[in-house]
């Protein structure tokens, strides 16, 4: 969520002000919003790898990890794989490829170019891989969870495996929740930007733009405005 926080507020800046901006200021904005919207989709895949894990493999398979180091290798992966694309993406635009290859941040404007199809080998395409790769895993865990639930039914488990099974039942559907209103936003914005500027398709830049704004508000409503929560709230 800080990462969208950050990368959407850049995004908003360079929207409004980007032609005021010299252009190595430019470049560097354009970048580090590339950097942490990168992250975003990279996170919510450790996210949806970790609901995953927890039911669909095997304990003899698992290697036991401190959360700790389980952490360090996550990071590694949420901030460390955005950090490489954001490099090779730098190194790209300031080398001898043609224009029509390179990112355009900094160039002609701040942000990616999208009058062709750099936004898309440069971004949207491996968002767009990272959405499907999670909805894969999603439906296999939810396959897993009916699947053991079912078992518990015929074994009649024990309390505290239906208590557990229950607590991550519900942070499944947290996390899709999240993944859903997060993914649903990118998913018309990569819409918008393949139709183009074809004004047959003014509808969905509307519902994009109306999305995009409402997405915070959304987001809180998932995370904040639940029963318990409000109880907690209330106490205090």
């Amino acid at each position: 969520l800080l990462s969208l926080a950050i990368g959407t507020t850049l995004i908003v800046v360079v929207n409004f002000r980007g032609a005021e901006f010299e252009t190595v200021t430019c470049a560097i904005i354009g970048f580090v919003a590339y950097y942490f919207l990168s992250a975003v989709f990279y996170w919510l895949n450790v996210i949806c790898y970790d609901v995953w894990q927890n039911f669909c493999r095997s304990k003899g398979n698992v290697q036991h990890l401190t959360q700790r180091k389980q952490f360090m290798y996550y990071s590694l992966y949420g901030w460390g794989l955005p950090a490489l694309m954001t490099v090779i993406t730098i190194g790209l635009q300031y080398s001898n490829l043609p224009l029509k290859l390179k990112s355009g941040i900094g160039y002609s404007h701040c942000w990616l170019k999208t009058h062709d199809w750099s936004a898309m080998i440069y971004f949207y395409g491996p968002c767009l891989l990272l959405i499907i790769f999670n909805i894969i895993i999603f439906f296999l865990t939810i396959k897993k969870v009916y699947k053991i639930r079912n078992e518990m039914n015929t074994l009649a488990g024990t309390k505290d495996s239906r208590r557990k099974l229950r607590s991550q039942t519900k942070n499944i559907w947290l996390f899709f929740r999240l993944f859903t209103v997060m993914g649903i936003g990118w998913l018309l914005e990569i819409i918008g930007y393949i139709v183009g500027n074809n004004s047959d398709y003014t509808i969905i830049f509307q519902i994009t733009d109306v999305y995009n704004a409402a997405q915070g508000l959304i987001i809180f409503a998932i995370l904040v405005l639940k029963k318990k929560v409000l109880l907690l709230i209330k106490k205090r």
